[in-house]
């Protein structure tokens, strides 16, 4: 009966260890390289702002914690609905937004020899 007990309490703290384990793993795998960020509505509006001499425009509303659904806004393109904008400056800093409508084109940002936005395309 002890035995058992034991063989119980050894295994519930080795499944406890390798969740720990595993987590601390997801955390760690995101370096500097792959690190996420979640952008908040203001920071939409500027991170976008720097694209609206190619045409892209973010329309959206402000945030307000006490107001659900507040904060959510649509990236345009010339007028047109954005579903996916990829801006792939380099393999270190890449932004990628993704509208959850099924309609909408693909546009990404072009990038001159020496590194500097030169414009945005709709891909084909």
């Amino acid at each position: 009966m002890v035995i058992m007990k034991i063989k119980k309490t050894a295994l519930i703290y080795t499944i406890a260890a390798f969740i720990i384990a595993i987590g601390l793993v997801s955390v760690f795998m995101f370096t500097k390289t792959g690190a996420k960020t979640q952008l908040t509505q203001g920071d939409f509006a500027k991170e976008f702002s720097r694209y609206s001499n190619y045409g892209i425009e973010y329309a959206g509303t402000e945030y307000n914690p006490d107001i659900p659904g507040s904060g959510r806004g649509t990236l345009y393109y010339n007028g047109q609905l954005v579903k996916k904008f990829i801006d792939r400056k380099d393999t270190k800093d890449i932004l990628i937004y993704t509208d959850k409508k099924d309609e909408g084109i693909t546009v990404y940002t072009i990038y001159d020899e020496n590194g500097r936005l030169s414009g945005v395309e709709k891909k084909q």
